[in-house]
């Protein structure tokens, strides 16, 4: 069976049980006291969402770009980068009141002119060099390691450019382990490089690499074997999940994390692998699981603790199940909406948003 170039309706169902497995990382779906099981499913079981996402994306930009005129999509490298900073730039600002809650929390009091500017001039700084809000720090790393991966497929094959992004992958994360044991190196490492560079390094070049293995790549594989393969690897991952809990160890982070990547690959060969007839709800689910991934943290923690306090409803911001099917419902609200009304020619502009 020949893996799908283009759309792919097993890719864009997956895509919004990612978008659940990320709102799951933020908002746990257990009580507190119930901490491994919130670890399980959080750290271990969601893991695979994210780098799901940077595999997806890599894989489909590169395989638009012709092998034989690399430097002729340049052009496609640059709006596929402007289109990424849009979202980006227009999400922060739909953020901003978010961004300015979680700078003054509970010191409103001691808010002046001087800390506003201040506190403004700090977020361009991780706007550029960080991430305006938690979890876009996606978007920043996905834009530096596409360009890099990129810049560096004009010269090299897929194969050269995976050894180089596997050999910066274990850099960083021996850097990581030098900073842990109090190295020189380590800390200027962890202290003076920029988030969004140590992101790529740490997690976005791997995964981009893969997306462009998958693009470039022949891959002769039975759905039924790359299943058996997905499902071993899945659970070495797992297993190595369980043993790293509450022991941080920088080593088993690592070996974790690259188990995590090829985990996230080998959904992803399977989802290319699946072929499914096209219907109308696969392009809506896939419009809606970016929605969803962007709006979600919108239903900060402060939300849920103003509404109890005003309602009197304690298990508002008490009940972790309550917010995480609060902010799941919420999410979906807010992609429909967006979609319906992107529909719209007064409300076309709303596509920039996905």
């Amino acid at each position: 069976m020949e893996i799908s170039k283009k759309e792919n309706c097993a890719i864009d169902i997956m895509k919004y049980v990612m978008s659940v497995l990320v709102i799951i990382i933020h908002k746990p779906v257990f009580d507190n006291n119930l901490v491994f099981e919130n670890y399980f499913l959080q750290n271990i079981i969601a893991a695979v969402a994210v780098p799901f996402f940077f595999i997806v994306s890599s894989y489909f930009f590169f395989s638009k770009i012709d092998n034989k005129y690399k430097k002729s999509n340049k052009n496609y490298l640059f709006n596929y980068e402007k289109r990424l900073f849009i979202i980006y730039f227009l999400w922060t600002i739909i953020y901003a009141p978010c961004i300015f809650v979680k700078y003054n929390s509970g010191q409103y009091n001691l808010l002046s002119f001087k800390i506003l500017i201040g506190q403004v001039l700090l977020t361009i700084k991780n706007f550029f060099l960080s991430r305006s809000f938690v979890h876009f720090w996606y978007l920043t790393t996905l834009m530096l390691s596409v360009a890099i991966i990129y810049f560096l497929y004009l010269k090299l094959n897929y194969k050269q450019i995976m050894i180089i992004c596997f050999a910066l992958f274990a850099c960083s994360r021996l850097m990581l382990y030098l900073n842990v044991k109090g190295n020189v190196i380590g800390q200027a490492y962890s202290s003076f490089l920029p988030d969004v560079l140590r992101n790529s390094l740490e997690k976005g070049l791997i995964n981009i690499a893969f997306g462009l293995f998958l693009s470039k790549s022949d891959i002769k594989i039975k759905r039924s074997s790359g299943f058996c393969i997905g499902i071993i690897v899945y659970m070495f991952m797992v297993v190595l999940g369980i043993l790293n809990y509450n022991k941080d160890s920088e080593v088993l982070n690592a070996a974790f994390y690259v188990l995590v990547a090829l985990s996230a690959l080998s959904i992803v060969i399977l989802c290319l692998k699946t072929d499914i007839k096209k219907k109308k709800i696969y392009v809506y689910l896939r419009k809606s699981s970016a929605l969803i991934y962007f709006s979600h943290l919108l239903m900060m923690s402060n939300v849920y603790d103003f509404i109890a306090e005003k309602s009197g409803i304690t298990m508002i911001s008490e009940s972790n199940l309550f917010m995480f099917i609060s902010t799941f419902v919420f999410a979906n609200i807010v992609a429909a909406l967006i979609i319906h009304l992107s529909k719209n020619e007064k409300f076309r502009f709303l596509k920039y948003l996905y």
